[in-house]
Parts: structure tokens; C-alpha cells; sequence
């Protein structure tokens, strides 16, 4: 995960799919800023990160 930092990601959680760029990766959160703003994202709920298209 961490190679994914910087760069346009994908992150699918429970029943949601947020796109943006991955800032910081955690113990429990992954931060990722997307054009709306900040996105705080429970490590817990996290099903898979992916770099995006």
C-alpha cells in the first residue's frame, strides 16, 4: 500500500468506492484528498486499494 502513496487510487469500503489521490496510510485510517476534499477511511472497512485507471 505504501508504494501507493501519490498516486490516483481507487478504494473500495463497505457499500462505497472513493476515488482520489492516497496521502497517508495509517495504523487505522488511509487519507486520501479527492476533488470534494479530505477523505478519512477506516483501515477496518477497507476491502481493497487499488492504483487507478
Amino acid at each position: 500500500m505504501q508504494d501507493l502513496i501519490g498516486k490516483d487510487v481507487t478504494v473500495n469500503a463497505v457499500n462505497i468506492i472513493y476515488k482520489g489521490r492516497l496521502v497517508e496510510v495509517s495504523e487505522k485510517e488511509v487519507f486520501i484528498i479527492s476533488e470534494d476534499g479530505w477523505i478519512v477511511v477506516p483501515i477496518e472497512s477497507i476491502a481493497e486499494i487499488r492504483a487507478s485507471e
